[in-house]
């Protein structure tokens, strides 16, 4: 388990496709103090996905208000809309997964 206070932020970063969130909730689940990142998407939501436990499905007007309000760590355009990761949390253990080849560098500054 870990037990450090200060800000702690693991990026996991692949193809789309390649795993990245499968990994990261077996992780999760099986450390009790992490949490994983819902990305906010404006694509439609495919079969068998749920809005806040897959993503966030958000319309692109909101997503682009969420921009300009400094929400997003980062975001980037995806092959179907956009995606983003939230600011993360300064105190708590922190997985992400994206498929942005920046997320590591942008995550860690919204850190500080």
């Amino acid at each position: 388990m870990i037990t450090r206070k200060e800000g702690l932020v693991f990026v996991v970063s692949a193809p789309s496709g390649a795993g990245k969130t499968t990994l990261c909730k077996a992780i999760t689940d099986s450390l009790g103090n992490l949490r994983h990142s819902i990305s906010y998407t404006t694509r439609r939501a495919r079969p068998g996905e749920k809005d806040g436990r897959d993503y966030f499905f958000v319309p692109e007007e909101k997503f682009r208000g969420m921009v300009r309000a400094g929400d997003f760590a980062e975001f980037r355009a995806a092959l179907q809309g956009w995606d983003a990761q939230l600011k993360p949390s300064a105190f708590k253990p922190f997985f992400a997964a994206s498929a942005s080849s920046g997320s590591a560098r942008l995550l860690a500054k919204s850190l500080r």
